[in-house]
């Protein structure tokens, strides 16, 4: 009998640097550089994955007085190395941004430093024995999980928000979302999130900024999918776009942001093997086996403040105001378990500041986090980390220190591996010697369960019950078990 039990598998993530020269030729002074990175293709091949991306670049910079700003996007491509990957598996992969740099004006160059993770789906299982006439079998009930990739969709997630400043142009806007619920239904999945949109724009010469949040709900198709299942989902940001109209004491956005989402959902079953066998008749030689088996998938998401400061090298004309704050970016981010659920990695943002000499300057503040999650988590392998800025805020502090505060929107996965053991076949050897005693008396050890004292005495569990109408179930270290044989 197979048993069908599929492993959702984490590959190695990759970091490397990608540069890109820009052309801004309309500048005298570089104000911020930011970029975004969205996975557009993938295409598995034996033994890796081809992941095709597209980074966009955006500019803010100054000629003279005025502020305006360029957006640039190319296409690049970049291959994951994983042995389980073959041309049929399901392969999710997130690219993401989590370095910025750049020197020159006009001639650009930009370096960033990328991150690519994700998993592929392992269709796996096992061949256990089934009991064939004749043999006496112990069996355990094993709890086996089956993996169904949910294809992409996209959503249209709408969102308004007043903000107390007249807008003359927005500069650049960058989006994220967080996942917070999902549900199954027949053939439906129900998504419930917030996207969060951070936009620069300009007000009456000067640069302001902010963070829009639009909540959405959407329902997904998911032909597979039954309520008794559970479904995860990666959100891709596709595209954001943001529109102005003027309001009393200030300005309405409204923005319009394209997500892409992908993922997978599970349904669990139980599976009835073999784990030991025995004959009343024959000697036999059973084959065990071993085989591991993803026996639980686990989702924690939470929301965590984090806060810190760094002092920044401003120069002699040091950090007089804050300007605005660029597009926040998460590194490095990781989850492990040790006595608890720790998530840690940065964030990070571009801080825009005025020096004393009225310059515009450019800070890259780096925030370290780290929080311990309590609760149940189960599933302590293959465990990975996301998070979104959800809320963000800067400050400049005295000796030129850069404050950095806000909200993050964290997401962790884990799943969990059993190892189990099972008959997979056995062989028949000589006829069993039948022992000619009239009665036999047994005193259970400990942890032997009713199958084995049947096993000992070449009985079976029905036998021993109605020899024995006084045993409690489930035996005890001492119990007396008794065997009556006729005698020719």
């Amino acid at each position: 009998m197979f048993v069908k039990g599929d492993r959702k598998a984490n590959f190695t993530p990759i970091q490397f640097y990608l540069d890109r020269d820009l052309d801004v030729s309309a500048a005298e002074n570089i104000v911020s550089v930011s970029a975004s990175a969205r996975t557009t293709q993938i295409e598995p091949i034996q033994g890796e994955a081809r992941i095709g991306y597209r980074v966009t670049y955006k500019v803010i910079y100054s000629s003279g007085e005025n502020f305006d700003s360029i957006e640039d996007s190319y296409e690049y491509t970049a291959e994951i190395k994983s042995a389980d990957i073959t041309p049929k598996s399901f392969v999710d992969a997130t690219t993401n941004v989590i370095a910025t740099e750049f020197v020159g004006v006009t001639r650009l160059k930009v370096r960033l430093m990328l991150e690519i993770k994700g998993y592929v789906v392992l269709p796996s299982g096992f061949d256990t024995m089934e009991c064939a006439e004749g043999l006496c079998c112990k069996t355990a009930s094993v709890r086996v999980e089956r993996i169904e990739p949910l294809n992409g969709s996209e959503i249209l997630v709408e969102g308004v928000e007043r903000v107390g400043d007249k807008i003359d142009k927005v500069l650049t806007s960058d989006s994220a979302v967080c996942i917070n619920y999902v549900s199954t239904a027949t053939e439906i999945c129900e998504i419930k999130g917030v996207c969060y949109t951070y936009v620069t724009y300009l007000t009456d010469g000067k640069i302001g900024y902010g963070t829009l949040a639009a909540p959405f709900e959407a329902e997904i198709l998911a032909p597979t999918v039954t309520p008794a299942d559970t479904a995860y989902f990666t959100p891709t940001v596709i595209s954001t776009g943001v529109s102005v109209t003027d309001a009393d004491n200030g300005a309405e956005l409204k923005t319009e942001t394209v997500v892409s989402v992908k993922g997978f959902a599970v349904a669990a079953t139980e599976a009835e093997i073999v784990v030991d066998a025995y004959s009343r008749s024959k000697d036999i030689k059973l084959d065990y086996a071993h085989a591991v088996v993803e026996d639980n998938e686990c989702v924690i998401s939470s929301h965590e403040k984090f806060a810190g400061a760094l002092p920044v090298d401003a120069g002699e004309a040091g950090m007089r105001n804050l300007l605005f704050i660029g597009a926040p970016w998460i590194g490095a981010c990781n989850a492990r378990y040790a006595d608890g659920l720790t998530v840690e990695g940065i964030v990070g943002a571009e801080v825009i500041y005025l020096d004393n000499d009225g310059k515009p300057g450019r800070a890259l503040a780096e925030i370290p986090f780290r929080f311990v999650i309590g609760g149940e988590f189960a599933c302590r392998s293959s465990i990975t980390a996301s998070a979104v800025v959800t809320s963000i805020n800067a400050r400049i502090r005295p000796g030129d220190t850069v404050e950095l505060n806000g909200e993050l929107c964290v997401e962790i996965h884990g799943s969990g591996d059993r190892e189990i053991t099972y008959v997979a076949s056995y062989e028949e050897l000589a006829d069993k010697e039948i022992p000619d005693v009239a009665i036999s008396l047994y005193l259970v050890g400990e942890g032997e369960t009713l199958f084995d004292v049947a096993k000992e005495l070449n009985s079976d569990e029905e036998e021993l019950m109605s020899l024995n109408p006084d045993l409690e179930l489930p035996l005890k270290r001492g119990d007396k078990v008794l065997l009556y044989r006729p005698i020719d």
